[in-house]
């Protein structure tokens, strides 16, 4: 015989809900509300922001000097930010991308009550369609679900469903279709709220309604997809178990600047403040130039890089560089000149790298970079 539970109690279970956590934690996201016409070359439209939404959607229409536009400068905070479960029955939340670490790890840790992590496990590549040998991908995604299902790790993406981050989502899929009894994968996808295709409809409050809105969008062909998606929006991979959407004001913009980076070193340091408490990797595969400045600030937080040759552009690139300047290693009289990504733009620094480079390779078979 069940017996009905006291309002006491109903409330008690309320105020521990996962969205009431997060509520008290103050949650804000961003909205670009200063216009600064754009500058990009792929804007669409004359009359566009910087951050890509038409100037009639600011309030304060009139550009600030002739400043560009930062984060900072033309957007501001929104309190009671978006969060909830989706369609596939994962948590996600929408915050703002200068978002403290620490509200981040309350999230995860206290409202989604994840367990901590014996070992983070992130999957870096490009965002286009690419294509591995049979044997490569095989071993790849086998070893990869391998690894995080018996380390009891966190995998985290960038949530998007294309490229390889498409290919380890439908391997979780497998796997948990085949193995329904043992614990599920806990994936996270670090994301854009504004590069999510249709997130205003899949983050909407579930009921009989929305959920018939949100099967329906979710079941649109592929060719129907190509045909809506604008540059820069991509469908969110459904296979992950939780999603953190920053939000930095813009739209169609993927860039999360070194967010994953900071955030996958700080819950590796919870219990520790010098060293890393929790192992982290990162795995590169293919990739371009975005998953090129992902890998930099990884190196630059002391977070060892797996490339996985033979996968394509941006990975193969650096296993042939690797093997060509392994004698740099050696080298102790320029064993101090570093060359910055952000210095790249800088004659002297990058002649000075070249200097470094003729002085110890042969330039007639450096490897060429090609990533687009």
């Amino acid at each position: 015989m069940s017996r009905s539970r006291s309002p006491k109690y109903r409330q008690s279970r309320r105020e521990h809900s996962p969205d009431d956590m997060i509520d008290q934690l103050n949650i804000r996201s961003r909205t670009c509300y200063s216009f600064a016409p754009s500058q990009r070359k792929d804007n669409g439209h004359e009359d566009n922001c910087e951050c890509r939404r038409p100037q009639d959607e600011h309030s304060d229409k009139n550009q600030i000097g002739n400043s560009r536009w930062t984060m900072e400068l033309n957007t501001r905070e929104e309190i009671n930010a978006e969060h909830g479960q989706l369609p596939n029955g994962a948590q996600f939340v929408r915050l703002a991308l200068d978002t403290p670490k620490e509200k981040a790890e309350k999230i995860l840790l206290h409202a989604w009550k994840l367990p901590e992590p014996s070992f983070i496990v992130s999957v870096v590549g490009g965002a286009k369609h690419f294509k591995m040998t049979d044997q490569l991908e095989t071993n790849f995604i086998n070893g990869l679900i391998d690894l995080v299902n018996k380390s009891d790790a966190w995998l985290v993406t960038n949530g998007y469903a294309t490229g390889i981050v498409r290919l380890v989502g439908e391997a979780i899929h497998q796997f948990e279709l085949s193995r329904f009894n043992e614990n599920p994968i806990t994936a996270i996808g670090i994301c854009k709220w504004g590069c999510i295709m249709d997130v205003d409809k899949i983050t909407l409050p579930m009921d009989e309604e929305t959920q018939q809105i949100t099967t329906h969008t979710l079941d649109v062909t592929p060719n129907n997809r190509l045909k809506q998606r604008r540059s820069g929006e991509w469908d969110l991979e459904m296979h992950h178990s939780h999603y953190l959407m920053l939000d930095d004001g813009t739209t169609r913009n993927y860039d999360t600047q070194h967010y994953r980076t900071h955030l996958v070193t700080h819950m590796a340091k919870i219990n520790n403040e010098h060293d890393f408490f929790v192992p982290v990797v990162t795995i590169m595969v293919e990739g371009g130039l975005d998953s090129i400045e992902n890998i930099y600030y990884d190196l630059r937080s002391n977070i060892p890089v797996i490339i996985i040759d033979g996968s394509g552009r941006a990975a193969d690139f650096f296993t042939r560089w690797l093997l060509w300047t392994k004698d740099l290693d050696n080298d102790v009289e320029n064993q101090d000149i570093v060359c910055q990504i952000e210095e790249l733009d800088d004659e002297d620094d990058i002649k000075q790298c070249q200097d470094m480079r003729t002085n110890n390779t042969n330039p007639a078979v450096s490897p060429q970079l090609n990533v687009e």
